[in-house]
């Protein structure tokens, strides 16, 4: 018998000669092609070659190449669809099935596996059907290998409903019993296929026909559930297989642990090695210890991974005494997991017992840990042996040394290591990424741009990541505008860590409408909020003294579906304290309390302060503390002891500071509750205990005792008290150097005293040490005015006459911290540039420098700024003065006169005062 096609027609020649135009029986018309290959398999089918038969992977490959291959022209498909192979194609599967095998020559059953070969890789369940039926109506004998063809094909298409009609079929037409070799082999199938739906059927069936599974059949199945990763179903299996008579095998416990490092179910794993470790080890294959090996070294992972470190030095002895030679899986995962939990000496003992020549895997993890563990030079050192070695760098060895240099602030390096690794190819998107933030990190934004070139240029696309890097690096630069329009003409769709990176730049900028207009866009666009979002914008608003805003935020959040946690809550609950708004903290505590959300101990600390500003008992939140089994801490101890002097109950704070470990918060905080109690011998006698037991003294503890010495001095023994607060002062100059707080105390101690010679001394050495305030530089400016009030509006007729210097040094500083800040309402309040500015124009009229007056207040009005009664008294007091001098003295005023032109004068009416 002979085939020949020709397009769609395939003519078989006979025994006797005749030839039928006859349609392959393949259905579909993606699988029509005149290939050489498939000619030549339908030859060898057709004249009964007993070849023998290849594997199913590797017809799967011919078949893959085949139609690969296929190009059918236009007019092939109009020919398929005309004429006698559109008759042929509309014949039933028996007529087709008669057909072939009507034209075999010597039909038989060794004859009958090649069209059912074909058929079963047609994947034709239906000409498989009718070839076997009519093949038995011929009563021509059928084994169970012919069923098998009919099988495989059911399984690969997933046609479970087909399974027991076939194996009904099988028992009832073929000779040969079903055995258990026969359905392993089915089983095995079904792994390959990763059909467990199937595998799981035949396994049942051949229970249910009563043959008994055998090892071989338990370890198929383990087999397909390690690729289909069911961990439940095979802890079942296995302990099926337990009560039975099959014993485990080392394959059986294999390939359960390679499964369970695959799947990562490292608890049963190692459960399961340390009971059946001895079949492992005892049993060998032909592959001699390989298997052992690779499990070994699977169950090294899987005990770093579960913190179980102890049982790899035990396990490393026994493949010793095994002869198991180690691999470089072996000290990669040893080195790998020693480098995961910091313990990097170890780690470097194992590589310089290494019997093998490291990889660059091993290489790189020891190089990340030792840069993690600042051991920079060794790390390099490493690096250079590296090299030396001549094994080769893979981008992800690139990737994470650069990844390990950016983190470790080895910025030089890790450029050298990026510039290395473009010269090899195409780098990945997200080394780029770490490269950006590389060269923010070190003020090289200028290099962004070309880096995002040559990404364009290797046709590299940046990724929403790249641009949220790009975003982070300006905003830390203070470039909020750049930032900004990268933000608004980005072409890919931001996501939400995009926006909360602008909307925590904007509010840190004093921006908050920009910030709040960008979570609007963010409901606009339906991108959705996160966590973060809201943590951002709160603790923003909070920081900005924003407490109303805030609360907005967290019922926004509440109406998204998301709950505050213990850290916003935490947060909300201290603004509220600071803005001593104490209902409303109790009424947060409360509501955390009913979600179940247990306060932690700052939180509670918190909550102390609040109930004693209340002036409420706190007992009950000591109670409840104990309830949550939270653990006081010294923090606690001195806000109790705070809240008692506060509330005038110094004896109770006494006693309780007995019971209490002490530290020199707590001496601090006694000692000043002692001074405003004006049990001034015991405050004294505490301090002198506090020398005693060498507790350390700071500037806050010489502040109390000289603000303390002032207030005795109110009391009687003035001079005295006056003295011993000089005493202390001079103290603190010899073993601390006296901050600004110090400086202002000590003057206000003498302005009060009246001893303004010795507060002026004190104000000039303040000046020449270089002593500003160390606060914020809002708080700067507010503890200058507090410092020209106590010299110049208290004191103002003696100092007037003294003209000392510290005066224009302090204006001057003063003047410039303003100036720092831009006169932006959004960074200084509208109160403490009034004050400021009040103060300047105060100082410049004592020293009758009218011209700076003038400057000052035409200052004001360009800033927008209203002044108020105040100033306007200051103002025309400078003005009056000026009238007065120039009547006396003409000559000495002609420089100032422009400058009090009644022309620019600005009347109060006009302002509304």
């Amino acid at each position: 018998m002979k085939i020949l096609i020709n397009g769609d027609n395939m003519s078989l020649n006979g025994i006797n000669g005749n030839s039928r135009d006859l349609s392959s029986y393949d259905r579909r018309d993606s699988q029509q092609s005149s290939g050489s290959q498939h000619d030549s398999r339908m030859r060898d089918a057709y004249n009964g070659s007993r070849d023998s038969r290849r594997g199913d992977d590797v017809r799967s490959n011919k078949r893959r190449d085949y139609y690969d291959r296929a190009d059918e022209s236009q007019e092939f498909k109009r020919q398929r669809m005309e004429g006698p192979v559109a008759r042929i194609l509309q014949r039933t599967p028996e007529q087709r099935a008669k057909t072939i095998l009507d034209n075999i020559r010597n039909l038989d059953s060794n004859s009958l596996h090649k069209p059912l070969e074909i058929a079963e890789f047609d994947n034709d369940i239906p000409l498989l059907k009718a070839l076997i039926n009519s093949t038995a109506e011929r009563k021509i004998p059928l084994y169970k290998t012919h069923f098998k063809h009919y099988l495989k094909c059911a399984i690969r298409l997933k046609r479970h409903d087909v399974f027991s009609s076939i194996m009904d079929s099988m028992e009832s037409k073929t000779k040969d019993p079903c055995n258990c070799a026969f359905i392993n082999n089915l089983i095995n199938q079904c792994c390959e296929q990763k059909n467990m739906e199937a595998a799981e059927w035949f396994f049942n069936w051949m229970q249910e026909k009563g043959l008994n599974p055998n090892t071989i059949t338990y370890n198929t199945m383990f087999k397909g559930y390690r690729e289909t990763g069911d961990e439940g179903k095979a802890k079942k299996l296995f302990e099926e297989m337990l009560k039975t008579n099959n014993r485990p095998d080392q394959y059986t416990i294999c390939t359960l642990i390679n499964a369970c490092h695959k799947h990562k179910w490292f608890v049963w794993a190692i459960e399961l090695f340390d009971r059946w470790s001895d079949t492992v080890f005892d049993q060998k294959d032909s592959k001699g210890s390989m298997p052992i090996l690779n499990i070994c070294n699977s169950m090294i992972d899987m005990y770093f991974e579960q913190e179980q470190s102890d049982k790899v030095e035990p396990l490393l002895k026994k493949m010793k005494m095994k002869n198991i030679k180690f691999n470089a899986y072996t000290y990669g995962y040893i080195i790998d997991g020693l480098c995961r939990r910091n313990r990097v000496k170890e780690a470097w003992k194992y590589f310089q017992d290494m019997e093998i020549k490291p990889t660059g895997h091993i290489f790189c993890t020891l190089i990340v840990a030792l840069l993690k563990a600042e051991q920079t030079n060794q790390a390099f050192e490493i690096l250079e042996k590296w090299r030396e070695n001549k094994i080769p760098f893979d981008m992800d060895d690139y990737q994470r040394l650069i990844d390990g240099c950016h983190k470790a602030h080895q910025y030089d390096c890790a450029i050298k290591l990026f510039d290395e690794m473009q010269s090899k190819g195409n780098i990945p998107s997200r080394t780029c990424d770490v490269m950006i933030n590389i060269y923010f990190a070190i003020k090289r934004g200028d290099q962004v741009i070309p880096l995002l070139e040559k990404m364009k240029g290797n046709g590299i696309k940046p990724t929403i990541r790249t641009v949220n890097e790009i975003l982070l690096g300006w905003c830390k630069e203070g470039n909020i505008d750049y930032a900004n329009k990268v933000f608004t003409e980005m072409r890919i769709e931001p996501d939400t860590h995009s926006f909360n990176i602008m909307i925590n730049a904007f509010f840190k900028d004093g921006k908050p409408n920009q910030a709040i207009a960008l979570m609007e866009k963010m409901v606009e666009k339906k991108i959705p909020f996160d966590l973060v979002t809201f943590q951002i914008s709160i603790n923003a608003c909070i920081k900005a003294q924003e407490l109303k805003l805030a609360i907005n935020l967290v019922d926004m959040m509440k109406a998204m579906g998301m709950e505050p946690d213990e850290e916003m809550y935490r947060d909300l609950i201290d603004a509220c304290r600071k803005g001593e708004e104490w209902d409303l903290a109790i009424k947060f505590f409360n509501e955390m309390q009913e979600k179940g959300i247990i306060p932690s101990l700052i939180t509670f600390n918190q909550m102390l302060d609040v109930y004693f500003k209340k002036g409420w008992d706190i007992a009950p939140l000591l109670k409840e503390m104990e309830k949550n089994v939270i653990q006081s801490n010294q923090r606690t101890f001195t806000i109790i002891l705070k809240g008692l002097c506060e509330i005038g109950k110094i004896n109770d704070a006494v006693k309780y500071f007995d019971q209490i470990p002490k530290n020199r918060y707590s001496y601090d905080i006694l000692m000043d509750g002692l001074f405003k109690a004006n049990r001034f011998d015991q405050a004294f006698a505490l301090y002198n205990e506090r020398v005693r037991k060498g507790i350390p003294v700071s500037h806050i503890t010489f502040n109390i005792l000289i603000y303390g010495c002032h207030n005795a001095g109110q009391i009687e023994k003035r001079q005295e008290y006056i003295k011993q607060a000089r005493g202390y002062f001079e103290e603190l100059k010899l073993n601390l150097k006296p901050n600004f707080i110090n400086y202002a105390t000590m003057i206000h101690v003498y302005c009060y005293a009246g001893l303004v010679d010795e507060a002026c001394k004190i104000g000039e050495e303040m000046v020449a040490n270089g002593i500003t305030p160390d606060e914020t530089i809002v708080d700067k400016i507010n503890s200058l005015v507090d410092l020209y009030n106590l010299f110049i509006i208290e004191y103002n007729a003696v100092l007037a006459q003294r003209q000392l210097n510290v005066f224009d040094v302090l204006a001057h500083e003063l003047e410039q911290k303003m100036r720092e800040l831009g006169f932006d309402p959004s960074r200084v309040s509208l109160e403490t540039t009034k004050r400021c500015l009040n103060a300047l124009m105060n100082h410049y009229c004592l020293q009758k420098r009218f011209d700076q007056v003038h400057r000052l207040f035409v200052l004001m009005i360009d800033n927008h700024i209203k002044p108020d009664k105040e100033t306007l008294q200051i103002f025309s007091q400078g003005y009056v003065d000026w009238l007065h001098q120039r009547e006396n003295s003409s000559d000495n005023l002609c420089g100032q006169e422009e400058a009090f032109d009644s022309n620019k004068i600005y009347s109060g009416d006009k302002f509304g005062v």
